[in-house]
């Protein structure tokens, strides 16, 4: 507790990069999770194993602004199930603007086979491909969505 009162010396440089440096790296990591994540995962799994699998009936979850209770958007939840070396599951989830893209992208790939991409090494890891999804999805849905 008393390293914390000590009076220390003031350095305004370092405190300043330092700041610039935090502050980029929240910037950076904000913009990873939210737009680039996906895209990487996308990429990642495009030569995974692909094996069958069914969504659940699933949810619309809406997604607001921090403490501010403005909608930023939508998003429908799908879990999955699919067969590799024993019943696995995973979870879908669809970034879309508007509820009514939301209920209509729910109520076609509710209860729809879809293909799963497995890692090679641990069948436990899997991921539902987009480029996979888009003959499912209507073209209204997919347009606005990107």
């Amino acid at each position: 507790m008393l390293v914390l009162l000590r009076h220390r010396r003031e350095n305004g440089t370092f405190d300043l990069w330092y700041g610039g440096v935090v502050l980029t790296f929240l910037a950076g990591y904000t913009l990873w999770d939210r737009h680039y994540r996906r895209l990487w995962h996308n990429y990642r799994t495009r030569n995974w194993k692909k094996v069958d699998g069914r969504f659940d009936e699933g949810e619309v979850v809406t997604m607001l602004k921090g403490r501010s209770r403005t909608i930023a958007g939508y998003e429908v939840w799908l879990n999955y199930e699919y067969e590799a070396e024993g019943e696995q599951f995973g979870l879908y989830r669809l970034p879309l603007k508007s509820q009514d893209e939301a209920v209509q992208a729910l109520s076609v790939l509710a209860n729809q086979k879809i293909p799963v991409r497995v890692a090679p090494s641990k069948p436990g890891r899997s991921f539902v491909s987009d480029e996979d999804l888009t003959a499912l999805i209507p073209t209204s849905v997919q347009s606005k969505n990107e």
